[in-house]
């Protein structure tokens, strides 16, 4: 293909780092604050976000911070290396176009932003938030699929074919095929535009945005007339954010014998501008089986008699890869079909936008469009997820001795110090459920034990963080462990619930003196016993 009026800029390798944390003074040592990091999307596995090196977030010394570890509640995207955890790295690649379980929050496709939990040594308690940014590293350009083959030798490039009724009214819209731009956002497409118009000015460019992104409509501005000029061809451009465009000719084709179109049946009293307005609404649940038809589709009826009269749909060109992804239709009868696994969990699509397109079956077919809305409805499909994580506060004994545990020492042990007072942290517990209302609203609560109690932190968003704190002293020398199960139940209908049972080992201190078993000793012993001899037992 040949790209008219180009200005492509050198690509950059873009790898940007900075690092907010925030400490809110009414915070507990448990809440101490938030930290940001960004990241470009082209970073390699492997590739160093941040280093949490040099935060002391609990007010601890030197070689106390020193000796702190770190534990990140979610390692799909990102995980912790190094002496005690304290450096973040990327853990696979990222998509930040494409993968919405990498990008979470709603202002995605404009910002792609992941969060997590951090859990620390002493029981702080972190929100961390990485943004990747979107790199300008791809040009619009029309799949090879809405292009059609050079007609004759005159036609040296492939163009966009649209065969359009000579008796159109003036105001008449026709959908053109969407340009792919892998990028997002500002770095995405922003706009179509007419590079050269027809020679008589027939048609005009519409561009409306929408949740696919832009889409372009050729508008028809005069009355047309077959026998004056049959064909009309104009240069059209896909552009970028970055000023990069893609130029391809559309050749558009009046067709005089195929006098009616499709009409849609739910838009046959409707004016023009209402029709293009209309949404067809489907619900269905995110469990909906593979190969499902979906209750309701459009469909369409034709006027014109034998072939000019049978109706044949497909999805629009306009319509976004992912829905052809995830369904199907039938070209004879419209019905539409799931085809993939659908799930709005977790940065899922809970809702699709797309067209119709009925079209006739005469040589040069005349088309009709109806948008389509698939909207998703969650499923109670996930229990609640549970993430233990251990804490393991410095010990001072009553002689003086300081003792820092390593992450090896304490990365899967749960352990409490015997004799202290109750309140003493234990555990984080981070517990989430992707799923969305009452299907992702959950409670948690220890069973059977009154020796323990559960402290809920409700600042981390969809994440409900946890402390397991005791509530009472305890004795190694009476009960050297102790076990307490956790569980946690959504609200759905039927709920869904999850357990862990936490093995909780109790650490001896030097609270008990040494002493003799009898108070005397009585024992006789020869005068002539050698100096290195044993006198008694």
């Amino acid at each position: 293909m040949l790209c008219l009026g180009v200005n492509v800029s050198p690509l950059f390798f873009v790898h940007v780092l900075s690092v907010f944390v925030a400490l809110s003074k009414a915070s507990s040592k448990f809440n101490a604050g938030i930290i940001n990091f960004v990241i470009s999307e082209s970073a390699a596995v492997g590739d160093v976000v941040g280093t949490l090196d040099g935060f002391n977030f609990s007010g601890s010394s030197k070689a106390y911070e020193d000796m702190t570890w770190f534990r990140l509640q979610d390692t799909t995207y990102f995980a912790l290396k190094g002496p005690n955890q304290k450096t973040v790295v990327v853990n696979r690649l990222l998509d930040r176009d494409n993968d919405r379980k990498l990008c979470r929050e709603s202002s995605w496709p404009e910002t792609c932003a992941w969060s997590g939990v951090l859990f620390a040594l002493d029981g702080v308690v972190l929100s961390l938030r990485i943004t990747v940014l979107d790199i300008n590293d791809n040009i619009p350009r029309w799949p090879d699929s809405a292009l059609s083959k050079p007609r004759n030798s005159h036609d040296k490039e492939p163009a966009i074919e649209l065969f359009v009724a000579e008796n159109t009214p003036i105001g008449g819209v026709f959908d053109l095929p969407l340009a792919e731009d892998r990028d997002y956002g500002k770095n995405g497409i922003v706009n179509y535009e007419i590079v050269k118009p027809d020679k008589n000015g027939f048609f005009s460019l519409d561009c409306s945005t929408g949740p696919n992104g832009v889409i372009p409509r050729l508008r028809v501005l005069a009355n047309l007339d077959r026998e004056e000029m049959e064909e009309h061809e104009l240069q059209i451009a896909a552009v970028d954010g970055g000023g990069q465009r893609f130029v391809v000719r559309l050749r558009v084709y009046l067709v005089d014998e195929n006098d009616n179109p499709p009409v849609f049946k739910h838009l046959k009293n409707l004016s023009p501008e209402e029709a293009q307005r209309a949404r067809f609404v489907i619900e269905i649940d995110e469990s909906t089986p593979v190969g499902t038809a979906l209750p309701l589709h459009p469909t369409a009826t034709d006027a014109d008699s034998g072939e000019f009269g049978r109706v044949r749909y497909r999805f629009s060109f306009a319509t976004p890869v992912i829905v052809k992804r995830d369904f199907s239709i039938d070209p004879d009868t419209g019905q539409i079909f799931v085809k993939n696994t659908l799930d709005c969990d977790a940065g899922g699509v809970s809702e699709y936008v797309f067209s119709v397109l009925a079209e006739d079956s005469a040589p040069q077919p005349l088309t009709a469009l109806a948008m389509v809305v698939i909207i998703l409805h969650d499923t109670n499909d996930n229990a609640p997820s549970i993430s233990l994580t251990p804490t393991a506060p410095k010990i001072d004994n009553s002689y003086g001795t300081t003792f820092y545990p390593t992450f090896e020492d304490v990365r899967d042990t749960f352990s409490l110090i015997e004799e202290m007072p109750s309140g003493q942290l234990v555990a984080t517990v981070a517990v989430n459920d992707p799923d969305s209302d009452a299907d992702g609203e959950f409670e948690c609560e220890l069973s059977g034990t009154r020796d323990f109690s559960l402290h809920v932190l409700p600042w981390l968003g969809a994440t409900k963080v946890y402390q397991l704190v005791s509530a009472r002293r305890f004795d190694r020398e009476a009960e050297a462990m102790i076990s307490v199960t956790l569980k946690c139940v959504d609200r759905g209908n039927p709920p869904q619930a999850s357990s862990r049972i936490i093995p909780i080992t109790l650490v001896d201190v030097n609270d008990n003196r040494p002493y003799f078993q009898q108070p005397l000793y009585q024992f006789a012993v020869s005068q002539q016993l050698p100096l290195v001899d044993q006198c008694s037992n």
